[in-house]
Protein backbone atom coordinates (compact mmCIF):
# COMPACT_ATOMS: atom_id res chain seq x y z
CA UNK A 1 0.00 0.00 0.00
CA UNK A 2 2.83 2.68 0.71
CA UNK A 3 3.94 1.48 -2.79
CA UNK A 4 1.37 2.39 -4.48
CA UNK A 5 1.28 5.80 -2.50
CA UNK A 6 4.69 6.63 -3.94
CA UNK A 7 3.77 5.66 -7.17
CA UNK A 8 1.01 8.41 -7.29
CA UNK A 9 2.96 11.05 -5.67
CA UNK A 10 5.75 10.82 -8.52
CA UNK A 11 4.82 13.98 -10.87
CA UNK A 12 5.03 13.85 -14.49
CA UNK A 13 7.92 15.97 -16.19
CA UNK A 14 7.87 17.66 -19.69
CA UNK A 15 10.45 16.88 -21.84
CA UNK A 16 11.42 20.42 -22.49
CA UNK A 17 11.42 21.21 -18.45
CA UNK A 18 14.45 18.87 -18.24
CA UNK A 19 17.86 21.00 -18.70
CA UNK A 20 19.96 19.30 -21.46
CA UNK A 21 17.04 16.75 -22.70
CA UNK A 22 15.67 18.47 -25.49
CA UNK A 23 13.88 16.09 -27.84
CA UNK A 24 15.96 16.46 -31.47
CA UNK A 25 13.67 17.37 -34.62
CA UNK A 26 12.97 14.11 -37.37
CA UNK A 27 15.23 14.59 -40.40
CA UNK A 28 17.52 12.53 -42.38
CA UNK A 29 21.12 11.83 -41.28
CA UNK A 30 22.83 13.10 -44.50
CA UNK A 31 20.78 16.37 -44.26
CA UNK A 32 21.47 17.53 -40.69
CA UNK A 33 25.33 16.85 -41.20
CA UNK A 34 25.25 19.23 -44.40
CA UNK A 35 23.32 22.04 -42.41
CA UNK A 36 25.70 21.57 -39.24
CA UNK A 37 28.32 21.61 -41.56
CA UNK A 38 27.30 25.45 -43.23
CA UNK A 39 26.07 26.29 -39.78
CA UNK A 40 29.50 25.34 -38.35
CA UNK A 41 31.40 27.26 -41.39
CA UNK A 42 28.91 30.30 -40.85
CA UNK A 43 29.71 31.01 -37.02
CA UNK A 44 33.24 31.44 -38.44
CA UNK A 45 31.78 34.79 -39.94
CA UNK A 46 31.61 37.74 -38.44
CA UNK A 47 28.16 37.73 -37.41
CA UNK A 48 26.17 36.13 -34.94
CA UNK A 49 22.41 34.61 -34.29
CA UNK A 50 20.19 35.52 -32.25
CA UNK A 51 16.49 33.93 -31.06
CA UNK A 52 13.33 36.02 -31.79
CA UNK A 53 11.32 33.54 -30.15
CA UNK A 54 9.25 35.47 -27.38
CA UNK A 55 10.74 34.76 -24.25
CA UNK A 56 7.93 32.88 -22.61
CA UNK A 57 8.27 30.30 -25.28
CA UNK A 58 12.20 29.87 -25.73
CA UNK A 59 13.72 27.04 -25.12
CA UNK A 60 10.56 25.04 -24.98
CA UNK A 61 10.54 21.56 -27.98
CA UNK A 62 7.02 20.54 -28.61
CA UNK A 63 6.04 16.77 -27.37
CA UNK A 64 7.19 13.97 -28.99
CA UNK A 65 5.13 12.62 -32.30
CA UNK A 66 4.48 9.29 -30.53
CA UNK A 67 2.66 10.99 -27.24
CA UNK A 68 0.45 13.36 -29.31
CA UNK A 69 -0.85 10.52 -31.91
CA UNK A 70 -1.74 9.09 -28.42
CA UNK A 71 -3.62 11.69 -27.21
CA UNK A 72 -5.56 12.25 -29.87
CA UNK A 73 -6.36 8.47 -30.23
CA UNK A 74 -7.58 7.95 -26.20
CA UNK A 75 -11.10 7.38 -25.59
CA UNK A 76 -13.21 9.12 -22.76
CA UNK A 77 -13.15 6.22 -20.43
CA UNK A 78 -9.02 6.22 -20.66
CA UNK A 79 -9.07 10.01 -18.75
CA UNK A 80 -10.40 8.25 -15.50
CA UNK A 81 -6.31 7.31 -14.63
CA UNK A 82 -4.49 9.71 -15.64
CA UNK A 83 -6.81 12.70 -15.97
CA UNK A 84 -4.40 15.38 -14.56
CA UNK A 85 -1.83 14.71 -17.18
CA UNK A 86 -3.61 14.11 -20.08
CA UNK A 87 -4.90 17.66 -19.51
CA UNK A 88 -1.59 19.18 -19.14
CA UNK A 89 -0.22 17.76 -22.10
CA UNK A 90 -3.38 18.85 -23.70
CA UNK A 91 -2.56 22.21 -23.03
CA UNK A 92 1.24 22.10 -24.01
CA UNK A 93 0.31 20.34 -26.95
CA UNK A 94 -2.11 23.75 -27.90
CA UNK A 95 0.74 25.93 -27.26
CA UNK A 96 3.21 23.80 -29.66
CA UNK A 97 0.53 24.61 -32.28
CA UNK A 98 0.68 28.10 -31.40
CA UNK A 99 4.57 28.66 -31.02
CA UNK A 100 4.56 26.76 -34.58
CA UNK A 101 1.95 29.12 -36.29
CA UNK A 102 3.91 32.30 -35.25
CA UNK A 103 7.04 30.86 -36.65
CA UNK A 104 5.69 30.51 -39.59
CA UNK A 105 4.39 34.12 -39.65
CA UNK A 106 7.09 35.31 -38.75
CA UNK A 107 9.29 33.22 -41.28
CA UNK A 108 6.56 34.92 -43.99
CA UNK A 109 6.62 38.18 -42.84
CA UNK A 110 11.17 37.98 -42.98
CA UNK A 111 10.57 36.69 -46.61
CA UNK A 112 7.90 39.69 -47.85
CA UNK A 113 10.93 41.95 -45.72
CA UNK A 114 13.61 40.47 -47.86
CA UNK A 115 11.41 40.42 -51.63
CA UNK A 116 10.57 43.82 -51.38
CA UNK A 117 13.88 45.33 -49.91
CA UNK A 118 15.34 43.56 -53.49
CA UNK A 119 13.02 45.15 -55.53
CA UNK A 120 13.44 48.43 -53.80
CA UNK A 121 17.28 48.18 -54.70
CA UNK A 122 16.39 47.17 -58.11
CA UNK A 123 14.51 50.50 -58.60
CA UNK A 124 17.14 52.34 -57.48
CA UNK A 125 19.86 50.76 -59.46
CA UNK A 126 17.79 51.28 -62.26
CA UNK A 127 16.83 55.03 -61.83
CA UNK A 128 20.66 55.48 -61.30
CA UNK A 129 21.11 54.06 -64.72
CA UNK A 130 18.78 56.29 -66.20
CA UNK A 131 20.40 59.62 -64.77
CA UNK A 132 23.96 58.27 -65.46
CA UNK A 133 22.82 57.69 -68.60
CA UNK A 134 21.21 60.85 -69.58
CA UNK A 135 23.81 62.59 -68.21
CA UNK A 136 26.65 60.79 -70.76
CA UNK A 137 24.69 61.04 -73.35
CA UNK A 138 24.28 64.90 -72.83
CA UNK A 139 28.11 65.10 -72.53
CA UNK A 140 29.05 63.21 -75.31
CA UNK A 141 27.26 65.30 -77.59
CA UNK A 142 28.05 68.87 -75.98
CA UNK A 143 32.20 67.18 -76.99
CA UNK A 144 31.20 65.76 -80.69
CA UNK A 145 29.20 69.12 -80.96
CA UNK A 146 32.67 71.20 -79.63
CA UNK A 147 35.35 69.02 -82.00
CA UNK A 148 32.67 69.48 -85.13
CA UNK A 149 33.25 73.64 -85.02
CA UNK A 150 36.97 72.76 -84.40
CA UNK A 151 37.38 70.89 -87.06
CA UNK A 152 35.61 73.12 -89.42
CA UNK A 153 37.13 76.18 -88.47
CA UNK A 154 40.67 74.30 -89.27
CA UNK A 155 39.48 73.07 -92.62
CA UNK A 156 37.97 77.21 -93.72
CA UNK A 157 41.35 78.15 -92.34
CA UNK A 158 43.61 75.53 -94.43
CA UNK A 159 41.24 75.72 -97.25
CA UNK A 160 41.76 80.29 -97.12
CA UNK A 161 45.90 79.33 -97.06
CA UNK A 162 45.92 76.97 -100.02
CA UNK A 163 47.68 74.28 -97.63
CA UNK A 164 46.36 71.18 -99.40
CA UNK A 165 48.46 69.05 -96.55
CA UNK A 166 46.12 70.79 -93.49
CA UNK A 167 42.90 70.40 -95.67
CA UNK A 168 43.01 66.54 -96.22
CA UNK A 169 43.99 66.57 -92.34
CA UNK A 170 40.95 69.12 -91.47
CA UNK A 171 38.70 66.73 -93.60
CA UNK A 172 39.89 63.74 -91.94
CA UNK A 173 38.60 65.42 -88.80
CA UNK A 174 35.41 66.93 -89.68
CA UNK A 175 34.52 64.02 -91.61
CA UNK A 176 35.13 61.93 -87.64
CA UNK A 177 33.19 64.84 -86.11
CA UNK A 178 30.35 64.25 -88.31
CA UNK A 179 30.05 60.35 -87.19
CA UNK A 180 29.90 61.27 -83.56
CA UNK A 181 27.66 63.37 -83.67
CA UNK A 182 25.44 61.24 -85.89
CA UNK A 183 26.09 58.37 -83.48
CA UNK A 184 25.24 60.38 -80.64
CA UNK A 185 22.24 61.70 -82.11
CA UNK A 186 21.16 58.18 -83.26
CA UNK A 187 21.65 56.77 -79.72
CA UNK A 188 18.25 55.29 -78.01
CA UNK A 189 18.27 55.89 -74.24
CA UNK A 190 18.08 52.05 -72.73
CA UNK A 191 16.79 53.24 -69.33
CA UNK A 192 14.36 55.99 -69.49
CA UNK A 193 12.25 56.95 -66.76
CA UNK A 194 8.91 56.23 -68.48
CA UNK A 195 9.85 52.38 -68.48
CA UNK A 196 10.31 52.22 -64.82
CA UNK A 197 7.15 53.93 -63.97
CA UNK A 198 5.45 51.19 -66.00
CA UNK A 199 7.71 48.47 -64.61
CA UNK A 200 6.80 49.60 -61.17
CA UNK A 201 3.25 49.21 -62.21
CA UNK A 202 3.31 46.11 -63.70
CA UNK A 203 2.53 47.24 -66.76
CA UNK A 204 4.20 45.28 -70.07
CA UNK A 205 5.06 47.26 -73.05
CA UNK A 206 6.30 46.19 -75.83
CA UNK A 207 8.50 48.11 -77.38
CA UNK A 208 8.83 48.01 -81.40
CA UNK A 209 12.15 47.90 -82.46
CA UNK A 210 13.01 49.47 -86.10
CA UNK A 211 14.69 46.18 -88.34
CA UNK A 212 18.56 46.11 -88.73
CA UNK A 213 19.60 46.24 -92.06
CA UNK A 214 21.48 43.36 -93.03
CA UNK A 215 25.23 44.39 -93.69
CA UNK A 216 26.86 44.73 -97.14
CA UNK A 217 28.96 41.07 -97.71
CA UNK A 218 32.02 42.98 -99.35
CA UNK A 219 32.01 45.58 -96.20
CA UNK A 220 31.96 42.35 -94.19
CA UNK A 221 34.65 40.57 -95.82
CA UNK A 222 36.65 43.95 -96.95
CA UNK A 223 36.40 44.75 -92.45
CA UNK A 224 37.73 40.71 -92.32
CA UNK A 225 40.81 41.70 -94.32
CA UNK A 226 41.38 44.81 -92.77
CA UNK A 227 41.81 44.24 -88.84
CA UNK A 228 42.81 47.43 -88.38
CA UNK A 229 39.85 49.16 -89.33
CA UNK A 230 38.38 50.52 -85.94
CA UNK A 231 41.16 49.13 -83.89
CA UNK A 232 43.60 52.08 -85.51
CA UNK A 233 42.98 55.45 -84.95
CA UNK A 234 45.05 57.36 -87.76
CA UNK A 235 44.19 54.38 -90.10
CA UNK A 236 40.57 54.57 -89.71
CA UNK A 237 40.57 58.25 -89.71
CA UNK A 238 41.76 57.92 -92.82
CA UNK A 239 39.50 55.22 -94.30
CA UNK A 240 36.79 57.66 -93.56
CA UNK A 241 37.97 60.68 -95.22
CA UNK A 242 38.87 58.54 -98.42
CA UNK A 243 34.77 57.19 -98.14
CA UNK A 244 33.69 60.51 -97.87
CA UNK A 245 36.08 61.92 -100.88
CA UNK A 246 34.59 58.89 -103.21
CA UNK A 247 31.39 59.09 -102.03
CA UNK A 248 31.17 62.66 -102.91
CA UNK A 249 33.06 62.38 -106.08
CA UNK A 250 30.14 59.99 -106.96
CA UNK A 251 31.81 56.38 -106.63
CA UNK A 252 29.45 53.81 -105.80
CA UNK A 253 30.76 52.29 -102.03
CA UNK A 254 28.90 48.80 -103.30
CA UNK A 255 31.26 48.50 -105.97
CA UNK A 256 34.70 47.14 -106.50
CA UNK A 257 36.69 50.07 -107.28
CA UNK A 258 35.19 52.12 -104.45
CA UNK A 259 37.51 48.75 -102.41
CA UNK A 260 40.25 48.84 -104.78
CA UNK A 261 40.71 52.80 -104.58
CA UNK A 262 40.72 52.34 -100.65
CA UNK A 263 43.35 49.45 -100.78
CA UNK A 264 45.76 51.27 -103.06
CA UNK A 265 45.49 55.08 -100.67
CA UNK A 266 45.77 52.76 -97.91
CA UNK A 267 48.43 50.46 -99.27
CA UNK A 268 50.66 53.69 -100.09
CA UNK A 269 50.15 55.83 -96.70
CA UNK A 270 51.10 53.03 -94.46
CA UNK A 271 53.79 50.95 -96.61
CA UNK A 272 55.26 49.68 -93.27
CA UNK A 273 51.94 47.93 -92.20
CA UNK A 274 51.15 45.89 -94.94
CA UNK A 275 54.59 45.18 -95.75
CA UNK A 276 53.84 44.88 -99.62
CA UNK A 277 50.50 42.21 -99.52
CA UNK A 278 47.63 42.91 -97.18
CA UNK A 279 47.41 39.16 -96.50
CA UNK A 280 50.55 39.48 -94.86
CA UNK A 281 50.03 41.99 -92.46
CA UNK A 282 49.58 41.31 -88.60
CA UNK A 283 46.79 42.62 -86.98
CA UNK A 284 49.03 45.49 -84.90
CA UNK A 285 45.72 47.74 -83.09
CA UNK A 286 47.39 50.15 -80.94
CA UNK A 287 47.04 48.89 -77.29
CA UNK A 288 44.47 50.61 -75.14
CA UNK A 289 45.94 50.89 -71.64
CA UNK A 290 43.60 48.57 -69.09
CA UNK A 291 41.65 49.10 -66.62
CA UNK A 292 42.81 48.32 -63.20
CA UNK A 293 40.11 47.96 -60.61
CA UNK A 294 41.00 47.78 -57.10
CA UNK A 295 40.48 45.35 -54.71
CA UNK A 296 37.34 45.79 -52.71
CA UNK A 297 38.83 46.71 -48.92
CA UNK A 298 37.17 48.16 -45.75
CA UNK A 299 38.79 50.61 -44.32
CA UNK A 300 36.90 50.30 -41.18
CA UNK A 301 36.37 47.17 -39.33
CA UNK A 302 33.62 44.84 -40.88
CA UNK A 303 29.94 45.44 -38.71
CA UNK A 304 28.73 42.45 -36.87
CA UNK A 305 25.68 41.33 -38.37
CA UNK A 306 23.28 39.22 -35.94
CA UNK A 307 20.90 36.67 -37.50
CA UNK A 308 17.95 35.65 -36.16
CA UNK A 309 16.36 32.16 -35.57
CA UNK A 310 13.70 33.32 -37.98
CA UNK A 311 15.78 34.15 -40.42
CA UNK A 312 18.23 31.48 -39.79
CA UNK A 313 14.65 28.88 -40.45
CA UNK A 314 13.82 31.25 -43.21
CA UNK A 315 17.66 30.41 -44.82
CA UNK A 316 17.08 26.43 -44.48
CA UNK A 317 14.17 26.78 -46.52
CA UNK A 318 15.41 28.36 -49.17
CA UNK A 319 18.07 25.82 -49.11
CA UNK A 320 21.16 28.35 -48.42
CA UNK A 321 23.64 28.40 -46.01
CA UNK A 322 23.34 31.18 -42.39
CA UNK A 323 26.61 32.47 -44.02
CA UNK A 324 24.97 32.84 -47.57
CA UNK A 325 22.32 34.74 -45.84
CA UNK A 326 24.35 37.43 -43.73
CA UNK A 327 26.36 37.75 -46.94
CA UNK A 328 23.06 38.94 -48.72
CA UNK A 329 21.60 40.78 -45.73
CA UNK A 330 25.35 42.61 -45.75
CA UNK A 331 24.44 43.90 -48.94
CA UNK A 332 21.69 45.57 -48.06
CA UNK A 333 22.82 47.59 -45.94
Amino acid sequence: MEQENNMEMVEFEFPDENEGNETPVEQSEEYKRAYDEAYRKSMEEDFEIEDDTPEEDRGREPLPESVVKEIEADELDDYSDRVRTRMAQLKKVWHDERRAKEATVREREEALRVAQQIIEENKRLKATLSSGEEFLMQTMKEAAEREFDIAKREYREAYDAGDTEKVVDAQQRLTNAQLKMQQVTGYKPVYVQKALQDESNAVNTQLERPQTPRPDPKASAWQQRNVWFGTDEEMTSLALGLHEKLVKSGVDPRSDDYYRRIDDTMRKRFPEYFGGTQEQAPAQPRAKPATVVAPATRSTAPKKIVLTKTQVNLARKLGITPEQYARELMKGM
